[in-house]
C-alpha cells in the first residue's frame, strides 16, 4: 500500500520549483561557498550521463527543462575538477567529496515484491533506527521513501586513503540499513556506493506510464532547521567492518542490533538463565570473585558468552547487557548526546561466540576422539586442530613444519608462523625433541615456551607433525643440493660480476699466464678459504667440507654427512679432482669437485663470458 496523503498536503503549501531549490540549497548550499567551487551532478532517466553544475540557479534551469518529462536524480558527490564538457564521468575515483550517506527505503506496490508495507512504515524506521539520530533529509520518492544524513561541513577526501575510507564508511552504513530493516522483517536491496542517485524534490516518478507521483521533500520542513551530523556521530551506530562479509549481500557474522537504554530481554528468559546459572546471576549483580578482572566489560562478556550458549538470538544478548548495566548502575557505553556504542555490543557478541563456537568445537573433538580410542581405531588431526594445540600449548600460531629434503636422515624442518617468521629446528629428531623446540621458541621468536610434561609434549609433537608440508612440489634431493650451492656461493657472488672471481690474491686475472695459473690442475694460487671459485671459463668449483660448514651457520649444527654431499654433488653431475691449492705462499692438496659443462648455479652464471 501506497500512502501519499501527507506527501500530497505538503505539495499545496510549496511549489515545485521551491521545493527543488529548496532541496539543492540543503545539500549544496554550504558545499558551493568553498574555494575552488565544487560541482554536483544532476542526471535523468532520458540522460543518466547527467551534467555536472557549481550554480543552484543552473541547476534548477536545467531541471526545469527535465521536470515535465523524465525522473530527475542528484547525486551527494563533489568534484572540483568536472570534465570539460560538464558531462558525465559519475564514478567514485572522480569525487573529491560527499555530503552525506542515503539510504532506499523501497515500500511494496505494483512494482515492488520486497520493501515496508507502507511509507508510514518506511518514515517510522528511518526516524528511530538510529536511537537518536533521526535523518536530516527524508524525500518522498512517489512510491517509497529516500532517507538523508548530511555531514555539518562537506567530507572532503585529500588523497586515495581518505577516498577508500569513505567508501568503507558507506559500505557499512548501507549494510547497517539492510540489516536493521531485515529486523523488522523488511528485504532491501544493499545500496552503499558514494554516487548513489535519489530523486530531486519537486519532480515525478514516472516508473508507471500514465501516473506520474510528485517527489516530495517531507524533512527539513519549509521553516524547520536542518539536522547536521559528524561522522563519528554515525560511526558507533554501524555495523563493524570486521563484520561485513566480502559479498555484501551477506549478513555479517553480527548484524545490526537495537540498542537503546530502556531495552530489556524477555522476562521468562532472564529469570531461566539467573535462576539456572550461578555465574550468570553472579555477574548480573557484579558479584563474581572468581574473576580477575571485574570490570563492566568483563561482566558484559561473560553474560553475553552464557547467553550465546544458551542459544539467545544476538538481539536478546544486547538487550541483556544494556538491561545488566543498568541494573548494576555501569554506564551504558555510550557516545555523545546519549546514543548508545553499537560497535562495542557488536563486538561483546562477536567474541562470545567465539568462545562458544570453539567451546562446542572442543567438545566435539574430545566426544569423536573418545569413541574413536574406545573402538581402538586412530584419530587423525586436522591442520585446523593442530594449530589449535600448539597455539595453546607453546603461545605460537605456527601455520605449517616446512620440510626441505628428503629423507629423515637428511630433510630439514623449520617452524613457519602465520606472520612469515621462520626458524629451522633440524631433523625429524630435533623436532621432537622438546628441548630443541623450547631453545628454537626462545632464540628465534622470542617466545619462552612453558616447561611441558610428557603427556603435554606427546600432544605438541603430534600435532607438529600433522603439520609438515613439503616446501615445493620440485623438493627434490637434486634440488637440494643446489639450494646448499646457493648458500655456499652466494654471500659473495654479488661482486663478480666486474671481478668474475672477486677473491683472487696476487693473481692478474686479466694476464694470459695468471689465468693459466688459476687452471692448471698442480697450482691454483688462489684465495679459496671460501670453499668455492669460478675459474676462467666460469666453471664452478666447490669443496664439500665447506658445504657442510656453511650449512652448519644456517642450522645451528645439523648438517647432512660428508658422503651424503658428496652423493648429491655426483647427482648433479660434478667430479672430484685433487688440486694443489693455497694462498699467500701455503699450499696444499686438496679434492675439489668440478661442476660439469654448461651447469648454471644462478640465472646470470654464463652471461657477459669473454667480458
Amino acid at each position: 500500500m501506497i500512502d501519499l496523503a501527507q506527501n500530497e498536503s505538503a505539495v499545496a503549501l510549496e511549489s515545485p520549483v521551491d521545493q527543488t531549490r529548496r532541496q539543492l540549497e540543503t545539500l549544496f548550499g554550504d558545499a558551493l561557498d568553498l574555494t575552488p567551487r565544487p560541482h554536483f551532478h544532476i542526471a535523468t532517466r532520458r540522460d543518466f550521463a547527467g551534467r555536472w553544475l557549481n550554480s543552484i540557479d543552473d541547476a534548477i534551469a536545467y531541471i526545469d527543462g527535465q521536470r515535465a518529462a523524465t525522473d530527475v536524480f542528484v547525486c551527494p558527490g563533489l568534484r572540483f575538477d568536472p570534465p570539460r564538457n560538464l558531462r558525465g564521468e559519475r564514478k567514485v575515483d572522480h569525487l573529491d567529496g560527499v555530503v552525506g550517506v542515503v539510504a532506499d527505503l523501497d515500500v511494496r506496490g505494483s512494482t515492488k515484491k520486497a520493501g515496508f508495507e507502507s511509507v508510514e512504515d518506511a518514515r517510522q524506521f528511518a526516524k528511530s533506527f538510529i536511537f537518536g539520530v533521526p535523518p536530516s533529509m527524508l524525500i518522498g520518492s512517489g512510491g517509497g521513501l529516500q532517507a538523508l544524513w548530511l555531514f555539518k561541513e562537506p567530507l572532503l577526501f585529500d588523497g586515495v586513503g581518505e577516498r577508500a575510507g569513505a567508501i568503507t564508511f558507506f559500505r557499512r552504513f548501507g549494510a547497517t540499513v539492510r540489516e536493521a530493516a531485515r529486523a523488522r522483517g523488511v528485504a532491501l536491496d544493499s545500496v552503499h556506493d558514494l554516487v548513489r542517485l535519489f530523486r530531486v524534490a519537486g519532480t515525478f516518478n514516472m516508473k508507471i506510464e500514465g501516473n506520474p507521483r510528485p517527489t516530495i521533500l517531507e524533512v527539513p520542513a519549509e521553516s524547520e532547521s536542518v539536522r547536521r551530523y559528524e561522522p563519528d556521530d554515525l560511526e558507533a551506530f554501524l555495523i563493524h567492518e570486521n563484520f561485513l562479509a566480502e559479498d555484501l549481500k551477506a549478513a555479517p557474522a553480527v548484524g545490526f542490533v537495537v540498542v537503546a537504554p530502556d531495552r530489556t530481554p524477555p522476562a521468562d528468559a532472564l529469570l531461566a538463565l539467573l535462576t539456572n546459572h550461578d555465574k550468570a546471576r553472579g555477574s548480573w549483580e557484579g558479584e563474581r570473585p572468581d574473576l580477575v578482572d571485574r570490570s563492566a566489560s568483563s561482566l558484559d562478556f561473560s553474560l553475553a558468552t552464557i547467553a550465546v550458549g544458551a542459544g539467545w538470538t544476538d538481539q536478546e544478548v544486547v538487550d541483556l547487557l544494556i538491561a545488566g548495566r543498568r541494573h548494576r548502575g555501569d554506564d551504558l557505553k555510550a557516545e555523545r548526546g546519549g546514543a548508545l556504542r553499537l560497535d562495542y555490543y557488536q563486538r561483546t557478541i562477536a567474541r562470545a561466540k567465539a568462545i562458544v563456537s570453539r567451546d562446542k568445537a572442543e567438545a566435539e573433538r574430545a566426544r569423536a576422539e573418545s569413541e574413536a580410542l574406545a573402538s581402538g581405531d586412530p584419530v587423525p588431526l586436522t591442520t585446523e586442530r593442530a594449530r589449535e594445540i600448539v597455539r595453546a600449548k607453546l603461545g605460537l600460531d605456527v601455520a605449517a613444519v616446512e620440510q626441505l629434503g628428503r629423507g629423515a636422515d637428511r630433510a630439514l624442518l623449520a617452524l613457519v608462523l602465520a606472520d612469515g617468521r621462520r626458524a629451522t629446528v633440524g631433523r625429524v629428531k630435533q623436532l621432537l625433541s622438546r628441548d630443541r623446540v623450547r631453545d628454537v621458541c626462545v632464540t628465534d621468536f622470542g617466545v619462552l615456551v612453558p616447561t611441558l610434561n610428557r603427556r603435554s609434549w606427546s600432544e605438541v609433537a603430534r600435532a607438529l607433525v600433522a603439520l609438515i608440508v613439503r616446501r615445493a612440489e620440485q623438493d627434490t634431493d637434486e634440488n637440494e643440493a643446489i639450494e646448499w650451492l646457493r648458500l655456499l656461493v652466494g654471500q659473495a657472488r654479488s661482486g663478480y660480476c666486474g671481478d668474475p672471481l672477486a677473491r683472487t690474491r696476487g693473481i692478474d686475472l686479466g694476464n694470459p699466464e695468471d689465468r693459466r695459473l688459476v687452471t692448471d690442475p698442480a697450482f691454483v694460487d688462489i684465495d679459496t678459504s671460501g670453499g668455492w671459485f669460478f675459474d676462467t671459463t666460469r666453471r664452478l668449483w666447490v669443496y664439500p667440507q665447506a658445504i657442510r660448514q656453511a650449512l652448519v651457520k644456517v642450522n645451528r649444527g645439523l648438517p647432512p654427512a660428508l658422503d651424503v654431499i658428496r652423493d648429491r654433488l655426483k647427482a648433479l653431475g660434478f667430479e672430484p679432482e685433487q688440486i694443489k691449492s693455497g694462498a699467500g705462499g701455503k699450499t696444499g692438496t686438496r679434492q675439489w669437485w668440478k661442476a660439469p659443462d654448461n651447469f648454471a648455479l644462478f640465472e646470470d652464471d654464463h652471461k657477459g663470458e669473454g667480458k
